[in-house]
């Protein structure tokens, strides 16, 4: 597989927040500055950012470098009310993930919070992390996307810590969720033309969109190290949100600096070579593995992704 590399990524991630490692001012503002140097296309700053103290000089710093911004939000009561902060042309996208209980989605707080958001005037959508207990529930949260005229739904990969491992291991999704997220999908809405629909994982993307009906246009393989990365709250960049792999830090060297160095171009190379799970499958040149940063957790499915069953067709 080749793809080219690019100087610096399009999308960054960033955790402007953290509870157990506090960063300077001084630091928060030159992590910023790095990032507006390398002349980024969008950034989604992470972890409650409406809470940093900083957060109104960061986020209008990048907005005005042109940097599309996007902004998570938990819906807690702090952080509606820093809603005055977000500047203007940036987008909020709110985590459905804190609305819900172990009944399913709490959707009378969730509409209460979606139109406190409305009244505000702020411009938003929602995200939430797939895993195997949320999957029953994007159904039901596409129709509330449609009938709140909600414009933006996302379903972002998910994240794992700075010890390689899931918050819970039980939260990663595996071939039989995918298979039977296949069945929940038939019942689902027509959404074409009237939500944006984002699937960062290959396998869900294929069921939501079986006739190739949205984009995908990061899909040439995996991107980690190329046109996505992450930025931990100290600075650290690693090459996304899946893969938490220093590969140097932005209050030392420039993003154009690291994404040159050795670590980043080894990631590259990895993910160029064909898994061991993968050798002889004739699906390798559409997935070309699918989430490289994810499949390092489990050594059974040999390099390939968690939600591939491995039962493809092999070529002769």
């Amino acid at each position: 597989m080749a793809i080219d590399l690019l100087d610096t990524p399009l999308r960054v991630t960033w955790d402007l927040c953290s509870p157990v490692q506090p960063v300077s001012a001084a630091d928060t503002l030159e992590i910023a500055a790095r990032l507006v140097e390398a002349q980024l296309f969008y950034v989604t700053l992470e972890r409650t950012p409406l809470l940093h103290p900083l957060f109104r000089d960061v986020a209008t710093t990048l907005a005005a470098a042109g940097c599309q911004l996007l902004v998570t939000c938990c819906g807690s009561v702090a952080e509606l009310s820093e809603l005055k902060e977000l500047p203007d042309h940036s987008q909020l996208l709110l985590d459905v993930g804190g609305f819900v209980t172990t009944d399913g989605v709490d959707f009378t707080a969730l509409e209460q919070t979606c139109s406190t958001l409305c009244k505000r005037g702020v411009n938003y959508g929602l995200t939430l992390t797939p895993t195997p207990e949320r999957l029953g529930m994007i159904g039901a949260l596409l129709r509330f996307c449609l009938h709140r005229q909600i414009p933006r739904f996302k379903l972002p990969n998910m994240r794992i810590n700075d010890n390689f491992s899931p918050t819970l291991r039980s939260d990663l999704l595996h071939a039989g969720d995918i298979e039977r997220f296949r069945q929940l999908a038939v019942d689902f809405p027509d959404f074409s033309g009237e939500l944006q629909l984002d699937v960062h994982d290959l396998f869900l993307w294929e069921i939501l969109f079986p006739n190739g009906g949205a984009p995908r246009s990061e899909y040439g393989g995996c991107q980690a190290a190329n046109s996505l990365a992450h930025i931990d709250c100290t600075g650290i960049v690693h090459p996304c949100l899946s893969w938490p792999q220093p590969l140097g830090s932005l209050l030392r060297d420039s993003f154009y600096a690291i994404w040159q160095d050795v670590p980043r171009q080894k990631i590259r190379d990895s993910i160029a070579v064909t898994p061991d799970g993968c050798q002889r499958c004739r699906d390798y040149s559409l997935c070309f593995g699918g989430c490289r940063g994810l499949s390092r957790l489990e050594e059974l499915w040999q390099g390939r992704d968690l939600m591939c069953a491995g039962e493809c067709k092999l070529s002769d």
